[in-house]
C-alpha cells in the first residue's frame, strides 16, 4: 500500500476482511463484488450440513 500510495497511485486493495457466514458482511466497510454474499451464503450453507 505505502508503495503505490508513494507513487501517486490509488491501492486496488489495502483491505481485507475474512468473512465465514452472511452475517459477517455486515461489517467490511467499502466496495465489495456482487457476487460474495451468494457465496458466503452458499458456504456457510454447506458446512452447516456436513
Amino acid at each position: 500500500v505505502s508503495s503505490e500510495t508513494t507513487l501517486g497511485h490509488t491501492p486496488e486493495l489495502d483491505q481485507i476482511a475474512l468473512v465465514r457466514s452472511p452475517a459477517d458482511l455486515a461489517c467490511p466497510d467499502g466496495p465489495h463484488v456482487d457476487y460474495l454474499e451468494p457465496v458466503v451464503r452458499r458456504h456457510a450453507q454447506q458446512r452447516s450440513e456436513s
